[in-house]
């Protein structure tokens, strides 16, 4: 309901986009489904907000350092869930 916004993404509320929009506060995940020429804009905007990008289409993923303690978590689950490297795709 847009009288419930929350502020997380209020931000968001007057743009067109918020008609294409799914927050889950639950996980924390904004889901949007924007204009082809608006994806560059929203994915700027929401890493303003604190967003992380997971996911996209029609927009150039943004690169970020990945922080090293996030690195060695991955590298020890994909030791310890993929030894062999058959399932994993990338780093």
């Amino acid at each position: 309901s847009a009288h419930l916004t929350p502020d997380a993404v209020a931000f968001l509320a007057d743009d067109p986009v918020a008609e294409r929009m799914l927050f889950h506060a639950a996980c924390g995940r904004l889901h949007l489904w924007p204009q082809s020429a608006e994806a560059a804009t929203l994915v700027e905007r929401c890493t303003a907000h604190g967003f992380t990008l997971l996911e996209c289409r029609g927009a150039t993923r943004p690169t970020s350092p990945v922080a090293p303690a996030i690195a060695a978590l991955r590298v020890r689950l994909r030791d310890a869930l993929d030894p062999g490297r058959v399932f994993a795709l990338g780093d």
